[in-house]
C-alpha cells in the first residue's frame, strides 16, 4: 500500500481524502518524540523533516512522499525516534482507526 501510495499523483491521493487528516509545522517544531503511542501514519506533501533516533547512527531527512510510522497501522506502536520540521511542511496521517 505504502508504494503505491508513495508513487501516487496527486489526483489518486485525493480519492484517499476521506482517510486523511493534514498537519503542518514550522522550522524548529517537534513534530513527536521517541517513546509518545503513535496511532497513525504520515507523509510529507512539502517540507523537509529530520528523524533522530538512538536506534540509528546517523539523522534521516524526510522528504516528500516517504511515510513515517507506518507500523502504527498494524497494531500497537511506540514512537522509536524524534521529528523535527526543518522549515514550514506539511503532511497527510493516516489514522489507525481508519483501517481497523
Amino acid at each position: 500500500i505504502f508504494y503505491r501510495l508513495r508513487q501516487a499523483k496527486p489526483a489518486e491521493v485525493l480519492k484517499l481524502s476521506n482517510l486523511l487528516e493534514e498537519g503542518s509545522a514550522v522550522k524548529g517544531q517537534e513534530i513527536f518524540r521517541a517513546g509518545a503511542v503513535a496511532d497513525s501514519a504520515m507523509c510529507p506533501t512539502s517540507g523537509q523533516m529530520r528523524y533522530t533516533s538512538r536506534m540509528l547512527e546517523d539523522e534521516v531527512i524526510v522528504n516528500r512522499r516517504d511515510w513515517v510510522s507506518e507500523a502504527a497501522l498494524w497494531g500497537l506502536w511506540s514512537r522509536r525516534g524524534n521529528l523535527l520540521a526543518l522549515g514550514l511542511c506539511k503532511w497527510v496521517e493516516l489514522g489507525a482507526d481508519k483501517l481497523r
